[in-house]
């Protein structure tokens, strides 16, 4: 119980250190995950990436040509994994995507619910290892969808 209780606590903490973590940018800064070193057509398998010095694995994601992230499942899942950013992230709200905390070893694990959705934004306190997908429970194949830029902040 307390090993996981630590994690839980460790973005409370560091949402304190921040000016306003909901509202414009925390006194932190923030850094801008753009798709633009992705293509912008179907490919199969899995790309590895190092975006602004954080390294993320896609399957199913293409540049939508303006710098968003583009979810595209055909025949697997279509998912953004990173696991070295901690705090915050966030991106454009859609419909039947989740983030989700994601392990090399065990897989995915519970969704993270967001901490606030505003104009179209949804923020989570991310630990090390996510993932961004569509929501399986679904059991259904979603159009393309856009989620935009990936902001992590603080």
């Amino acid at each position: 119980m307390k090993a996981r209780t630590l994690p839980l606590l460790l973005p409370l903490l560091l949402l304190s250190s921040c000016k306003d973590p909901f509202q414009g940018i925390p006194s932190g800064g923030h850094t801008e995950f753009r798709s633009d070193s992705l293509p912008s057509e179907p490919y199969e398998g899995e790309i590895r990436r190092t975006i602004e010095g954080h390294e993320f694995l896609f399957q199913g994601v293409l540049s939508d040509g303006e710098g968003g992230f583009l979810l595209v499942e055909e025949e697997a899942p279509a998912y953004i994994r990173n696991k070295d950013i901690q705090f915050g992230l966030r991106f454009k709200a859609r419909e039947g995507v989740i983030l989700r905390e994601w392990d090399e070893e065990e897989g995915p694990g519970e969704t993270i619910g967001p901490m606030q959705v505003e104009d179209g934004i949804v923020y989570y306190a991310v630990f090390v290892g996510f993932e961004i997908t569509f929501d399986p429970v679904f059991d259904k194949i979603f159009p393309p969808t856009s989620i935009g830029t990936m902001v992590h902040w603080c």
